[in-house]
């Protein structure tokens, strides 16, 4: 384990290797498969395939170990008044037995989105939750199917045109130094962010680790422009280019100082969510600092679920819990925090480095507010994570 604050690239590798094996390996790790000759595509389960199981072996980046299959985010949007159940995806993808798939829900805006995606990639592997998750699919790999991922493609509820914008914002940031910009073109990139951060997709608990599990996310609109439909690749922005802009907002408005009449300061909320994903990337080691921290983040969070089980299930991801599904909320919740506390006492998933991360692990151990948290009456993250971080003296780690 490398000491707090640094980072240890073959640690990092080698792990990263063992994930997308043992994926590989697991009975419900299913893909889609893009033919390269336009052919109808197919789920493939790799455990059983071995003519795809050895492509996607020969394809695993040997510098990075990361699987070769890219990954979709979304946001649902749908309910049981407003099922949006797409029939005809089974005339576009056949199930692991060669038949149609049967219909599943997504919204009418994304359908066309997501085909125009899938066909600028043949010959690739993809993971997309209602194609390739089952109702007993363990919520323990998603975690995996995110990290190990070559690439994550986050389909946002935004206007068509957002993304484009900040693309033209994100060259006048690099052509020219924030200390340049006019009071105009300032309150414009925050008015453009804000707008975009404003969508749904930034406010729920699954897309957390979403964004930050993979090592590259791509951000694209879920409905693409009129005249974007045939150049995909120029509707998409990373998220660290958005991070990055970010930052020179932040720049640009500091040269103005506080003034009445300077430029539009950030939102409170687009801080929020832009540092929370940052702070979240960079801490890939489960330190008792790190997962302290991460607990901040989260009783800091506005980010909220439509069912309550999600406040738990939708991080394990994060931290490589393995919790059954279960269907009271309070329930999953006490076995989280089992989960935490025999985390904290295995000493081969954490190692306690010194009199500070000691503290800190007794804490969490001995945290008997925790027990008492009621999901049933929880608004938003914070109301659920507030409990484990309450005491706490927060120092740079």
């Amino acid at each position: 384990m490398t000491p707090p604050g640094t980072h240890n690239q073959t640690d990092d590798n080698t792990s990263q290797h063992l994930r997308g094996y043992e994926l590989l390996e697991h009975p419900h790790f299913l893909l889609v498969y893009v033919p390269k000759n336009g052919a109808k595509m197919r789920l493939v389960k790799p455990s059983i395939d071995p003519y795809h199981r050895e492509q996607i072996i020969q394809r695993i980046n040997k510098e990075d170990n990361l699987l070769p299959h890219y990954a979709l985010s979304h946001l649902w949007g749908v309910s049981r008044d407003n099922p949006y159940v797409w029939k005809e995806i089974g005339d576009y993808v056949d199930d692991e037995n060669g038949q149609p798939v049967a219909p599943v829900s997504m919204r009418h805006k994304k359908r066309n989105t997501l085909l125009t995606l899938l066909q600028s990639h043949p010959d690739s592997y993809w993971w997309i939750d209602v194609l390739c998750a089952r109702t007993d699919t363990p919520l323990a790999i998603m975690g995996d199917i995110y990290a190990c991922c070559k690439q994550c493609y986050a389909m946002i509820d935004c206007k068509p045109r957002i993304i484009p914008s900040i693309l033209s914002m994100k060259q006048r940031s690099e052509e020219s130094d924030p200390a340049s910009w006019s009071i105009y073109e300032h309150n414009v990139a925050v008015n453009t962010l804000d707008t975009f951060t404003d969508s749904d997709w930034w406010t729920r608990v699954w897309t957390w680790q979403e964004a930050v599990l993979p090592k590259d996310v791509i951000l694209m609109a879920e409905t693409l422009p009129d005249d974007g439909v045939d150049d995909v690749k120029n509707n998409m922005l990373t998220i660290g280019d958005l991070i990055t802009l970010y930052d020179k907002i932040l720049l640009s408005t500091s040269y103005y100082g506080d003034t009445i009449f300077g430029p539009r300061p950030l939102p409170k909320q687009i801080c929020y969510i832009i540092e929370e994903i940052r702070d979240s990337r960079d801490r890939n080691h489960l330190l008792p600092t790190g997962l302290v921290a991460m607990f901040k983040s989260f009783a800091l969070s506005a980010r909220k679920c439509m069912d309550p089980l999600d406040y738990v299930y939708g991080v394990l991801g994060l931290f490589r819990f393995d919790i059954s599904r279960k269907s009271d909320p309070n329930e999953a919740w006490h076995l989280f925090i089992s989960e935490l506390e025999n985390y904290l006492l295995d000493p081969s998933r954490v190692k306690i480095e010194n009199v500070y991360q000691r503290e800190i692990a007794y804490k969490l151990l001995n945290n008997c507010q925790a027990c008492h948290c009621n999901l049933m009456g929880a608004r938003d993250m914070r109301d659920v994570y507030e409990c484990l971080v309450d005491g706490f003296i927060f120092l740079d780690d």
